[in-house]
């Protein structure tokens, strides 16, 4: 059986703020300086590391495209069905493969919330 390309990928429990300011959004982190990590429904699937995509998400793609990326994800902390879905979308409006798990491609180009009101690559 093969083994994952991302099974030696560490989850993505945290987040960094990188300086933003108190409340703002983030990205999902491992450990507090890589974000080379990994969220899906089986792996990281409570925790900041998924409150700052879901955040980041309501900030930076809920907007985008013909049709609104709908619905906004709950603030909850919990990688679910809609949070899954979410990924997707992103992972589609990047031009990634649409799989539905955060890994490290993801992560290098999902767009994160300055708390500002813009967003940005962290990549």
């Amino acid at each position: 059986m093969a083994t994952p390309s991302n099974a030696a990928t560490p989850g993505c429990y945290f987040y960094v703020n990188y300086g933003r300011p108190a409340g703002s959004t983030s990205d999902p982190n491992h450990n507090g300086w890589t974000a080379s990590c990994v969220m899906n429904r089986n792996v990281a699937n409570t925790g900041g590391g998924v409150l700052a995509f879901q955040r980041s998400y309501n900030d930076c793609y809920s907007w985008r495209g013909s049709n609104a990326f709908y619905p906004l994800l709950a603030e909850d902390g919990s990688f679910g069905t809609l949070t899954e879905r979410a990924v997707m979308r992103v992972q589609t409006y990047e031009g990634l493969v649409s799989d539905g798990s955060y890994g490290p491609l993801t992560s290098q180009r999902f767009m994160v919330s300055n708390g500002s009101g813009s967003c940005s690559s962290i990549a």
